[in-house]
């Protein structure tokens, strides 16, 4: 059976707040990355958890989610490296789904059309991932700023970019508000 998670919000004032800031730090590349002291001041607004998942005393994993009553957008999930492999992205994503049954989880992943691209392995293995757990291609790609991503989803083809764009803006005060475009094609 498998055994129950820990999840608590993060803070400074808790044990392994600085181990949740080098899992940030190392799982997401620097350009891809929200400062750490804005994404903890964020995470006082409602709507938005920045939470840390706990296996006994040991901390598997992050999540930053940007929520409304009908999204779930995951911004940030990662699991440490060292925990990869061992099933905690799955029960991570169990834990989403059950935690908030009526909503869409919405994710962005780097794109695989770049096949150029120096962890091209990785990005399909992450899709794999994602698509095992029920999270699915939704046609969908955003930019933000200069970086490409696109857009999977819980719903799959019945995603809502209109929905997205609007709970992004919310959460990005504005500085967010691209619409996302239909791809051109899917590999």
């Amino acid at each position: 059976m498998e055994a129950i998670m820990r999840v608590t919000e993060v803070s400074s004032r808790k044990k392994g707040y600085d181990s949740i800031k080098i899992l940030y730090h190392e799982a997401f590349p620097r350009r891809e990355q929200i400062p750490f002291s804005v994404l903890r001041l964020m995470a006082h607004r409602k709507g938005i958890n920045f939470l840390a998942f706990y296996d006994k005393e040991e901390l598997c994993g992050m999540t930053y989610l940007v929520r409304d009553q009908w999204t779930v957008f995951v911004l940030f999930l990662a699991i440490d490296g060292r925990k990869r492999d061992r099933g905690y992205g799955t029960r991570i994503l169990r834990w989403l789904k059950s935690r908030f049954p009526d909503c869409e989880i919405v994710l962005e992943i780097e794109p695989l059309d770049e096949e150029q691209a120096p962890n091209h392995m990785q990005r399909k293995k992450r899709m794999e991932f994602y698509e095992r757990s029920g999270i699915r291609d939704t046609g969908w790609e955003v930019y933000e700023g200069d970086v490409r991503y696109w857009l999977l989803s819980s719903e799959g083809r019945d995603f809502d970019p209109y929905e997205f764009r609007k709970l992004n803006r919310w959460f990005s005060l504005g500085y967010f508000s691209e619409m996302p475009r239909r791809r051109k094609q899917n590999p």
